[in-house]
């Protein structure tokens, strides 16, 4: 009877992660590369840019008004006759204390308007309409005159 060395091999018990992460790593290139067309945003409207403010939770409930007036919610059009109703739907069915507003910048005041009527109607508490961000060039900021306002 031997005592002293075993002939015998000991087992690598041991996982090896390598495959599965390299699988982790593909899926969230994958999703980084399909979120942006799941957005439910349309491209076709052009928000106005503002100078400042305060930036907002994309994922609250946003109505979209393009320039001719037409009214989106999660990209569907929605009749301006209905928009008190949905937007009472979609309320009640999230629990969502604020509207955001999305219109392009060539929207007439009275279609915000409307949506700012709808959501006093429904007895929602804060509705914000969502500008762009104006990003000031050096140039431009040093072509301003001091002490003028930006724009």
């Amino acid at each position: 009877m031997k005592h002293g060395g075993s002939s015998r091999k000991s087992l690598f018990v041991e996982i090896n992660i390598t495959p599965l992460t390299d699988i982790f790593l593909v899926l969230l290139v994958i999703i980084l590369i399909v979120s942006p067309v799941l957005s439910s945003n349309r491209n076709d409207i052009k928000p106005p840019t503002i100078a400042s403010g305060e930036s907002v939770e994309p994922r609250s409930l946003t109505i979209e008004v393009a320039p001719d007036g037409s009214y989106f919610m999660d990209g569907q059009p929605l009749a301006e006759t209905l928009l008190a109703q949905t937007l009472g739907q979609r309320v009640q069915a999230e629990g969502a204390k604020q509207l955001l507003i999305r219109g392009d910048k060539q929207t007439k005041s009275h279609a915000i308007l409307a949506i700012l009527e709808a959501a006093k109607d429904i007895g929602l508490e804060k509705a914000i309409i969502v500008g762009e961000s104006a990003a000031v060039s050096p140039a431009a900021a040093a072509a301003r005159p001091e002490g003028a306002p930006a724009p």
